[in-house]
């Protein structure tokens, strides 16, 4: 497994998608996208694949295809931004990304 779909809700006219990948570089990614009729804003927390045994030994997973079961068994209870603050939080090395338009 390379994909969680953390969250996928509509609240209102807004839209929130929420999900965390090993992307094209081989890096860890949880992506977010909330779209509303004025505007999208995206956002992307990056651990880079050298950092991946700190990010498995943070969760208490052997490897990174356990790291994802751990995600799916623990951690999709939580809200918003909660996984990501778990690793910004932590000694994990990671990077921030964001995007924003207004219509």
């Amino acid at each position: 497994m390379n994909y969680v779909q953390l969250q996928q809700r509509k609240n209102g006219d807004v839209w929130l998608n929420l999900h965390c990948r090993i992307d094209e570089n081989g890096d860890f990614r949880i992506e977010g996208h909330d779209l509303s009729p004025t505007s999208e804003y995206e956002w992307c927390t990056i651990v880079a694949q050298n950092d991946f045994p700190q990010l498995c030994a943070l969760f208490g997973a052997a490897t990174m295809d356990e790291l994802f079961d751990v995600i799916v068994r623990d951690y999709l209870p939580i809200e918003g931004d909660g996984l990501e603050k778990f690793i910004r939080d932590s000694d994990v090395p990671s990077r921030f990304s964001n995007y924003i338009h207004m219509d």
